[in-house]
């Protein structure tokens, strides 16, 4: 029998299991390179070649680079530089994925060859968190950046209807609640007071390689909701368990979302 989050269902007004140890089995978003969106650009302009010109090396991204250890002291690539950029080159699969919220809209894209895995995730404030490791670790690492909540619905709850608009607007950033309408009388009431929770966030992600992708809403302290486009201007919302958006996130790296 699962274990019930007694606070947060009765905050839900629905069933939520606890799942409090989530973040023990997760490695953590800590990639050990760090540094601006422009030091990706600048390790990949670097592949191929021996020769680096002195205003590269003495950029702030050649520097940063130097630092990192993913540069030598020529401004060439190192061995781990090598290795980061040679996933990416020989990628036999990879996942873009995409956070929208009031906060923005953030990136982050893994690539895959054979056992070894290069990630590019956006911190936010102009900053990218690169690292090379397993997939198995990738996918940690990945589902850390998602921010996977622990808690998530029990049993099948029934889809909700409502306006594109007003779903898009709680991604607007700083975007007004006055545009966020009010549900429908008729609808449930666990999904009356996720629409009145801040913080919602929508996660796009596809693998064109595996034909696997993560597609879902996760609303705080709820859990997640799959998302289905209607052809009236409307979106049907159907919770899900978290269970779901784990196996989609392993199926878009390994082809496996059994």
């Amino acid at each position: 029998m699962p274990r019930i989050d007694v606070a947060a269902s009765a905050r839900a007004g629905v069933e939520l299991e606890s799942l409090d140890r989530v973040h023990d089995h997760q490695p953590g978003c800590r990639l050990e390179w760090q540094g601006s969106a422009a030091l990706f650009d600048h390790l990949w302009h670097l592949r191929g070649r021996g020769l680096v010109s002195a205003s590269t090396r003495r950029s702030d991204e050649g520097r940063a680079a130097r630092e990192l250890g993913l540069v030598n002291r020529f401004g060439a690539l190192s061995d781990a530089g090598s290795e980061f950029v040679g996933i990416i080159a020989n990628t036999t699969r990879a996942l873009r994925t995409r956070i929208e919220s009031e906060k923005g809209t953030h990136h982050a894209a893994m690539w895959v060859d054979g056992g070894r895995a290069a990630m590019r995730v956006e911190l936010g404030d102009g900053r990218v968190g690169l690292g090379v490791t397993s997939v198995a670790g990738a996918v940690g690492h990945l589902l850390d950046w998602i921010a996977v909540e622990p808690t998530w619905f029990i049993g099948e709850q029934e889809a909700v209807t409502v306006p594109l608009t007003a779903l898009r607007a709680r991604y607007e950033e700083h975007g007004d609640r006055s545009t966020f309408g009010e549900p429908a009388p008729d609808v449930p009431e666990w999904f009356r007071r996720a629409w009145e929770a801040v913080g919602w966030r929508s996660v796009f992600g596809w693998s064109g390689e595996t034909g696997f992708g993560i597609f879902a809403i996760d609303v705080p302290g709820f859990g997640w909701l799959e998302r289905y486009s209607q052809t009236d201007g409307a979106v049907s919302l159907r919770p899900i368990r978290t269970e779901t958006v784990v196996r989609q996130v392993i199926g878009a790296v390994t082809r496996d979302d059994r």
